[in-house]
């Protein structure tokens, strides 16, 4: 007796030949037909809805993109209890709870810096 063709192999090397050797469902391999939608208007419902006729490109936009847009400047201060202050901001937001010592040690005015420097 032989023992030509016979393989021996470990169980996880098996499962995993068995896996790759398995045939895949029909879904899998020949995927149903998918609609996109373009998103860039050129699709003819928003063509009719923007007014435009085919061959018609869309108009500029009115202002340029913004380049540079200034940092957040604070509108409105209101203290939170005897420890910390919460800033309105001209950007609209009012998230953040900025305490007294954290507002002393970020300062950069003289007495602020002799302040933390002295470590009061």
């Amino acid at each position: 007796m032989s023992h030509e063709g016979i393989k021996f192999v470990a169980p996880e090397v098996a499962e995993r030949t068995r896996l790759q050797e398995r045939k895949l469902s029909r879904e899998a391999v020949e995927p149903v037909k998918v609609h996109v939608r373009k998103t860039e208007g050129t699709c003819v419902d928003d063509r009719e809805a923007a007014g435009l006729n085919p061959g018609e490109t869309k108009s500029e936009p009115a202002q340029p993109l913004q380049l540079f847009k200034a940092p957040p400047r604070p509108t409105d201060v209101k203290p939170v209890g005897h420890y910390a202050v919460s800033f309105s901001w001209n950007d609209g937001h009012s998230s953040g709870i900025y305490s007294w010592d954290y507002l002393r040690r970020v300062c950069q005015c003289s007495e602020c810096t002799a302040h933390t420097a002295a470590g009061q």
